[in-house]
């Protein structure tokens, strides 16, 4: 981890993972401020999940970096982002009219042969799952040039492609090793493979 740095905090009900793409529509005056604000500095602020319910912040976020940024009426505007690092709340700030927080960033050390062999096989799983997911929509997916050959990559494009549930996809997002990440990302496909083979021999059965 890096030494604690101050950012502004964007709270929502999802979760952004390193290199993944994220639209924003920006239309509460805090965060026309907090986007004001990032773009006099380095365009970059943390996106962090948000409980609906209780308003509680998860521990771990991921620093946002603005792309692009089309100004609309009233102040409004549709930003884009794309997620850059991991980090975790050291302490929350709350000075203006946005949430800032101080953090410290993740650094995701390059993959070694265990976390490689690791991805090999959650690759070969998710193989199964495109060929029984191309066979049940009776057309191709056209992934496999978006599958990222790093390990590192690839245990966070898994979860922002084939996780639906915020709440897993958190869980993923607070694993401290890309390893960790990887196996528990095959046990879920896994489950997925299995599932969309039942359905496969099913559909079979009635052709």
């Amino acid at each position: 981890m890096t030494l604690d740095v101050l950012i502004p905090l964007f709270p929502l009900p999802l979760v952004l993972f390193p290199g993944a793409v994220l639209p924003l529509h920006i239309f509460e005056e805090r965060y026309k401020r907090m986007v004001k604000d990032v773009s006099e500095a380095d365009n970059s602020f943390g996106i962090v999940k948000v409980e609906d319910s209780s308003g509680r912040l998860a521990k771990t976020g991921c620093l946002a970096k603005v792309t692009f940024k089309e100004a609309l009426a009233d102040g409004r505007m549709n930003i884009l982002t794309i997620g850059v690092k991991r980090f975790s709340i050291v302490e929350l700030i709350h000075d203006r009219s946005y949430t800032q927080a101080r953090v410290q960033m993740i650094d995701d050390p390059r993959a070694n042969a265990k976390a490689k062999a690791s991805a090999q096989k959650l690759r070969e799983v998710l193989d199964d799952v495109i060929r029984l997911s191309e066979k049940l929509g009776g057309q191709e997916l056209d992934l496999a040039d978006k599958v990222p050959s790093d390990p590192v990559q690839l245990s966070y494009w898994i979860p922002d492609c084939f996780y639906g549930s915020p709440a897993e996809q958190q869980k993923l997002l607070d694993m401290a090793t890309v390893v960790e990440r990887l196996e528990a990302e095959r046990i879920r496909l896994i489950a997925t493979c299995k599932h969309l083979a039942a359905r496969t021999a099913l559909k079979d059965a009635f052709q």
